[in-house]
Formats: C-alpha cells, structure tokens, sequence
C-alpha cells in the first residue's frame, strides 16, 4: 500500500531501560498490536571455550532470548483479539551445531516459549506461530560466513541460502493458514524428518556426520 505510513522505534532489547521506554513510547501512540513479530537476534559463532567472558557469553542469550521475552511481555496489553505474535528461531533451535551453542540454546528457547505462550493465549484468541528457517541471505549470514572458521565450510549440510522475499512470504502464509511451527527450509524439514522416522541415537549419529564438527586438536579448554 503506497499510502501507508511507517513509523520505526529503535532500542537494545538487551536493555531494559530502553526496552521500557520504547514501549511506553508505542503504547503512547497505538492502543494495540494485530501483528507482533519478534526477530531481533544476532549469530555468535565460537567454541563455548573460546568466548572471552562472562559477559560474551550472555550477551548472546541477552538478545536472541531474553530480548523476545521482554518484547514480548512489553506487548500484552496491547495484544488483543485476533492479534498474531510470530517468532523468528530458527533451524539449529531444533539441533544443536558446534560453533552455535549460545545461538542454539536462545532459539531452543525460543521455540518452548512460544509453544507454553500460545497455550497460555489460546482462550484470548491470540495466534502465536514460530519460524524455525536454514540460512537466509540476509546481512546477518554475510557476516557469519565471514567470520566463519575453515572446519565450519569443510563439509557443511547446510543447503543453498533462501531468498528473504521466499522465506518471508512462506512464513507469513503458513501464519495466515493458523500453523504453530513453520519451517521454510528443506534442509531443517529433511533433519525434522528423520527424527520421527529414525531412532534417536541413530538420527544423533546422521547429525554428527551432516554438521560440521571442530577438529580433534581443537583447544576447548
């Protein structure tokens, strides 16, 4: 729509100061939400061991978990009846890779808070829908694949980047269509898969040899 306004709020959603006077601010403008998608993340990639503090370490789970958390709960009383929250996770919430413990552990929690939340809103009549994508070229995985370490790109599964236009017109669909887990990408469905067919330590060892692993020589300490 041409004639649409946008107005645009920047915050850390680390920051709790900020986080608040944002929504103050929305809550100032707007007496309701009818979309609430919560996205904001950043991707780490190191060994657990290799983080140089404390502080690295939660930063990580700051943003991806307790950011989507906290805009979460800032947003309530502004969701109402037939409003939607969608969730961005993504694929390694569901397996865990090597070089992505903290990203992982924040979108595994990603995922089990959006499922106790859509429980909680069911009688609200508030839909509540999690995307679980592969990679998708955006900034975000350029800077990834910059960064990235050799043992990383040496046999990697993961499959060709989706576009940001075909994943988001997928997720959005999939929302319309009342679907709680969505999964855009045929790498993530493929591992999903298997799960439910398979045993688990046999799906366990089909991971292993997919996913890249560190070499043995690897300083973890």
């Amino acid at each position: 729509n041409s004639s649409a306004v946008v107005k645009t709020y920047a915050c850390d959603v680390a920051n709790e100061e900020e986080l608040n006077n944002t929504f103050k601010q929305i809550k100032s403008d707007y007496d309701r939400i009818d979309f609430l998608i919560i996205n904001a993340g950043v991707a780490t990639i190191d060994l657990l061991g290799d983080y140089k503090d404390l502080g690295d370490v939660t930063c990580s789970i700051k943003i991806n978990l307790l950011g989507a958390v906290g805009t979460t709960y800032l947003s309530m009383p502004l969701l109402q009846s037939g409003s939607r929250i969608l969730f961005i996770s993504s694929g390694f919430g569901l397996f865990g890779a090597a070089g992505y413990s903290l990203y992982a552990t924040a979108k595994a929690g990603i995922i089990n808070f959006a499922d106790a939340l859509r429980r909680e809103l069911l009688h609200r009549n508030i839909s509540v829908h999690v995307a679980c994508p592969g990679d998708i070229d955006t900034p975000m995985l350029a800077g990834e694949l910059q960064t990235m370490p050799a043992w990383m790109k040496t046999g990697s599964g993961r499959a060709t980047p989706l576009g940001a236009d075909k994943a988001a017109d997928y997720i959005l669909r999939k929302c319309v269509n009342e679907r709680f887990m969505i999964v855009p990408s045929l790498d993530v469905s493929f591992l999903i898969l298997l799960q439910k067919l398979l045993p688990r330590k046999l799906t366990t060892l089909i991971i292993d040899h997919v996913l890249p692993l560190p070499p043995k020589d690897e300083n973890l300490t």
